[in-house]
């Protein structure tokens, strides 16, 4: 991992391939999924992965470091009556023990250990770069401008 500067970011990662998951994102607190079915959201923070009810902010999990469990997929009835299938998964933290529940899987493993990590940033954390050096390698050669909207 090449470092690019002496800034630090914040992301959940796969412990056991060690690569990020999701980078925190500050315009949204952190929160990478807005469950429409439950009224809660994912996401995480310098204090761990969290779900909250969107309205309350009622607290219903939170952990620095967490194994995932896949369970049986499942049908069910949304409010306006219809049918939709979830992926749900089973989150324990390992520090305590606490287990929930929630709509959704990280990935496509039957059981995985995730953690909230601080480190430094690397090239890699910039993924826009290598397209925009196309983009503008590709000016250069054709001689046509960029104008960005």
């Amino acid at each position: 991992m090449e470092i690019v500067s002496d800034q630090t970011g914040l992301f959940l990662i796969d412990a056991e391939a060690g690569t990020a998951v999701y980078s925190y994102i500050e315009a949204y607190s952190g929160v990478f999924s807005w469950d429409s079915k439950t009224g809660r959201d994912t996401g995480f923070d310098h204090n761990g992965l969290f779900v909250v009810d969107r309205k309350t902010r009622k607290e219903y999990f939170r952990s620095m470091h967490f194994i995932q469990e896949a369970l049986p997929t499942e049908k069910s009835i949304s409010p306006n009556g219809k049918g939709y299938t979830i992926s749900p998964s089973l989150l324990t933290d390992t520090a305590t023990g606490r287990a929930f529940k929630v709509t959704f899987n990280l990935g496509d493993h039957e059981r995985r250990e995730y953690k909230v990590i601080t480190r430094p940033l690397s090239k890699d954390d910039f993924y826009a770069i290598d397209p925009l050096r196309k983009v503008l390698i590709a000016s250069i050669e054709t001689g046509n401008p960029i104008y960005w909207g």
